[in-house]
């Protein structure tokens, strides 16, 4: 068995990374860095972070000191191998002053954010000689709250997202060459599938589009612990982690359904044919909830839920209950309370206010219809939120902001699509801004598609543009905005 972050394990600890062309003493060349993969769009996989090596940092800079790959699963813990944070021949842990974790998809950009870590766990069977329970978790020294998170898939989600063909994508910055070392500065992610245990485990086959690959010996893979994966593009090339990859994520899914499935660990070369091996997560997940790395509750509390009339439709605003539950979805049903006709709309929350709303259309103005809502999370759903009655009328068309920049003292400029009437003279356009801690808010007349709020304080506020008829004032949908000193 070569580990493929066998040249990472002990980066953090005065040994060579394998982000450089210099191999670490003890080790062989081998996997984790992303093979004929692509590189990611921004803003797709914004809970990856990169391990640096903080002795290395001052002198090599951070594209040079990035040794493995984590996952931000909490605001506060990145998940990563076991093996990028012990030392392969002593057996020792890192301290956490000789780890940073950086939070951006490019190494060299000047927006890449390092926090320190606090502390690190390592599983407490992770075995080095063979690599099984290659998993640890890094606790953060502050908390990174304006990302998305990824949830890592629990022992009960285990069957959905690992059946054998599932898509996965493994992300990361590793070795683009096979047979080289040539670095990205920018994040790439492979698109893989997972294999079968018997073909990981017990020298079984699996051949994905015409490619047929080969396990490893039962002593070697253990599929309690572990799970292979690999892809083949429409050319015939094979795609893979390797050196540098090493503790990244496995992804499955998509939206907020997506898991972290699996932690890049070890293989027998870069784009074989035999396929890259990953920490099996769903059998991680009491050490995970040990480590606060994955929340150990369901949602029950209900969501607040708010519901504005609209012309032919209705606004669902939600807002999470404070009880520390992982959400990943809100739901709404709005139920016609004469015909039983029953419309329904889905939000994904907010990393940083919890919040989230959807717009449900196709509803008949005048009619009454029943709206309640519920947050749903990988460990169940919440209890529904108490019905609302809503009559969506023929309510003006607000406009929307397009735009918003903002300045010092408290001062935003937006710019705003002109609203319409539905047939009624527009009275009045403002834009609105509500602080989400509550209070007063603030607001401004529209002109020529353009108004200056003033006096936001540094706080988080929901902004509206507002449409005034006869008939009433309609709003557009919220755009969250943070207010500058």
């Amino acid at each position: 068995m070569v580990g493929v972050g066998a040249a990472l394990a002990a980066a953090a600890i005065g040994v060579v990374l394998a982000g450089t062309s210099t191999q670490a003493f003890g080790t062989t060349p081998s996997a984790p860095r992303i093979v004929n993969g692509d590189e990611t769009p921004a803003g797709q996989f914004d809970y990856m972070a990169a391990l640096i090596s903080t002795d290395r940092l001052a002198v090599d800079g951070i594209f040079q000191s990035q040794f493995c790959g984590a996952a931000l699963t909490t605001p506060t813990t990145v998940v990563t191998a076991a093996h990028c944070v012990v030392d392969p021949a002593t057996g020792v842990t890192a301290s956490p002053a000789q780890i940073a974790v950086g939070i951006g998809r490019a190494l060299r950009s000047d927006a890449l954010r390092l926090v320190p870590v606090a502390s690190i766990a390592v599983h407490p069977q992770f075995k080095l000689l063979v690599w099984t329970n290659d998993v640890a978790v890094l606790t953060l020294a502050e908390p990174v709250n304006d990302v998305p998170l990824i949830l890592p898939v629990t022992a009960d989600e285990a069957k959905t997202y690992t059946e054998p063909g599932t898509s996965a994508q493994v992300i990361g910055w590793g070795n683009l060459s096979a047979d080289g070392n040539a670095f990205p500065e920018t994040l790439r992610v492979g698109r893989v599938v997972v294999f079968p245990d018997t073909a990981c485990s017990k020298t079984g086959k699996y051949s994905v589009s015409g490619v047929r690959f080969e396990g490893y010996e039962p002593a070697d893979a253990d599929v309690a612990s572990m799970l292979c994966a690999s892809g083949v593009r429409g050319s015939g090339e094979i795609v893979d982690s390797c050196q540098g990859d090493s503790g990244g994520p496995l992804i499955a899914g998509e939206g907020p359904g997506a898991r972290l499935i699996g932690i890049v660990s070890w293989g027998e070369e870069c784009a074989s044919r035999h396929p890259g091996v990953y920490t099996r997560v769903s059998a991680m997940t009491n050490f995970l909830i040990e480590q606060r790395a994955l929340p150990s509750i369901a949602p029950e509390l209900a969501p607040q839920v708010t519901v504005e009339p609209l012309s032919s439709a209705a606004r669902v605003v939600f807002l999470a209950a404070p009880d520390g539950a992982a959400i990943t979805t809100f739901a709404a049903t709005a139920t016609n309370t004469v015909t039983g006709e029953v419309t329904t709309c889905f939000a994904t929350p907010g990393p940083v206010t919890h919040t989230g709303f959807c717009v449900m259309g196709g509803l008949a103005n005048g009619a009454e219809y029943s709206v309640t809502g519920i947050a749903a999370g990988p460990l169940g759903n919440s209890s529904a939120a108490a019905p609302v009655i809503v009559a969506p009328d023929a309510l003006p068309d607000p406009g929307r902001i397009t735009s918003v920049a903002t300045g010092s003292h408290g001062t935003a400029r937006f710019s705003v699509r002109g609203a319409d009437g539905n047939g009624l003279p527009v009275l009045g356009q403002r834009v609105a801004c509500l602080p989400l801690g509550g209070g007063p808010g603030r607001s401004g007349p529209v002109r020529d598609n353009r108004v200056t709020v003033t006096g936001l304080r540094t706080d988080a506020y929901s902004c509206f543009a507002t449409a005034r008829t006869a008939v009433g004032t309609a709003r557009s949908n919220p755009r969250i905005v943070h207010g500058e000193p």
